[in-house]
């Protein structure tokens, strides 16, 4: 087994809409603060480094041969020549690449003589993670160089959306960078995710930095990072979250002391409360369509630039209990696509699942006609979930009360709900017969849902 797996960020998905307000934009303070990539080195020393290696089976975490470490699956491997644990001298750093979803593991080497000796890497950075992939940039980051020292670049976070964490190696130890310079290296990072129209990704990107990086060491930055994070709430249409956040920059200091960031807030709070009193906005499913005339029915919707607007129209925007928000679990839940089921033109179901974990499964039930949908999600059923320990499925909509779920909803997802077709064990009427099923309305709350009996088929 490899040590240090890493795997890359998956999700790239775009939208549209214009510039974002400008917020007190995050100036470094020297030259030394603005960030670096460090790149894959193709040159001689690189080539030689490998080659040695690869006459040295002894050296490697496995004892073989890095042929043999290549030549297994899907592999390659990449040299980056860096001072990964800041002690002033450069070290070897082979990070072999396996699989289809890209894992890369972390081996780090210091010259010795004519050759190269191991380093062991911290138990901090020997763990699974996913490496940041830079969706403006289109790359893995994983070493960067900022204020005069090297840093590992993980994914933080379990959702789709990652933040890049950052990790300080030196003087045999690992910490996490949380410092002022690195926040606004953060948020001028977040501000271009904004301004390229990727809320989605700009909102989990400041989120998650600013939720982890408590408390903050700067509580003016952090409050407009709060701030930021609620106008982005806004144009991913989460009005409920948007407030959150203005209210959580207001309570955490009894006057605002800054005029533009009063002024922000108030604007962040006009806008959703305006937007969350109007309820839902109209929206198209029809492209939907697309995927039946061209037969792709297996098309990994995720990546579609229009699947951040569908989750918009589609999912309650509510959080379950342990925190998570639905949109996030739903939208994990159809990274891995198990196909799209046509109802003639009238209706479709998107079915997928979590990849590497296809327990976790979700649909999108989308009525063509209405232009309507409700969302279902599995939960855990020996797990302590949203409402109470047993919950099976989790379903909600942004337009359908629990009381106004159309007849053919159940009806539909129960002939497209088998074994066939990659879903539940059983109809989705039977499967739900004595378990915990929750749904979220319009109102934004959890409830108990009573789900129909299927009728018995007859002879």
């Amino acid at each position: 087994m490899n040590p240090t797996p890493i795997v890359f960020a998956l999700l790239v998905m775009a939208g549209s809409a214009s510039p974002a307000r400008v917020a007190t934009p995050a100036t470094p303070a020297s030259n030394d603060c603005r960030l670096e990539v460090v790149r894959p080195d193709h040159g001689p020393s690189a080539d030689r480094f490998v080659a040695w290696l690869d006459a040295h089976p002894e050296a490697t975490p496995g004892q073989e041969a890095l042929r043999d470490v290549l030549a297994r699956g899907e592999q390659k491997a990449e040299v980056f020549v860096a001072d990964i644990d800041n002690d002033g001298q450069d070290e070897y750093i082979l990070t072999p690449i396996e699989g289809r979803v890209p894992s890369v593991s972390l081996w780090v080497y210091k010259r010795s003589g004519d050759g190269w000796v191991r380093v062991e890497v911290p138990e901090e950075l020997d763990e699974e993670r996913r490496e940041y992939y830079d969706p403006i940039h289109k790359e893995a980051v994983g070493l960067v160089r900022f204020c005069g020292k090297t840093l590992v670049a993980l994914a933080g976070g379990a959702g789709p959306d990652p933040w890049r964490q950052a990790y300080v190696w030196q003087g045999g130890k690992v910490k996490t960078l949380c410092d002022v310079a690195w926040l606004k290296e953060q948020r001028r990072s977040f501000q271009e995710l904004f301004d390229g129209g990727l809320f989605d990704q700009a909102y989990g990107f400041l989120e998650g930095m600013a939720s982890g990086c408590l408390p903050p060491p700067d509580p003016a930055l952090w409050r407009w990072m709060e701030a930021d994070l609620a106008l982005t709430a806004y144009r991913m249409g989460t009005y409920r979250a948007c407030l959150e956040h203005v209210t959580a920059a207001e309570k955490a200091t009894t006057a605002v002391a800054d005029p533009a960031l009063a002024k922000a807030l108030a604007t962040d709070r006009r806008l959703c409360t305006t937007a969350l009193a109007a309820g839902p906005a109209a929206y198209d499913y029809s492209w939907l369509l697309e995927f039946k005339r061209s037969f792709s029915r297996y098309a990994q919707l995720v990546l579609d630039p229009r699947f951040n607007g569908l989750l918009s129209a589609a999912v309650p925007d509510i959080k379950f209990k342990d925190g998570e928000r639905f949109r996030d679990v739903l939208k994990l839940r159809l990274g891995l696509p198990a196909g799209m089921t046509y109802i003639g033109d009238r209706a479709v179901v998107l079915d997928g699942c979590m990849p590497h974990s296809c327990g976790d499964r979700a649909w999108v039930w989308v009525d063509l006609k209405r232009q309507q949908s409700i969302v279902v999600t599995t939960g855990g059923l020996d797990e302590s979930t949203p409402e109470a320990p047993g919950f099976a499925l989790a379903l909600g909509s942004n337009t359908i009360p629990p009381s106004q779920i159309p007849a053919e909803f159940w009806t539909q997802m129960n002939e497209t709900l088998s074994d066939a077709s990659g879903g539940l064990d059983s109809k989705l009427s039977d499967f739900a017969i004595d378990r915990k099923v929750i749904y979220a309305g319009p109102s934004g709350t959890w409830e108990n849902l009573a789900v129909p009996s299927r009728r018995e088929e007859k002879p």
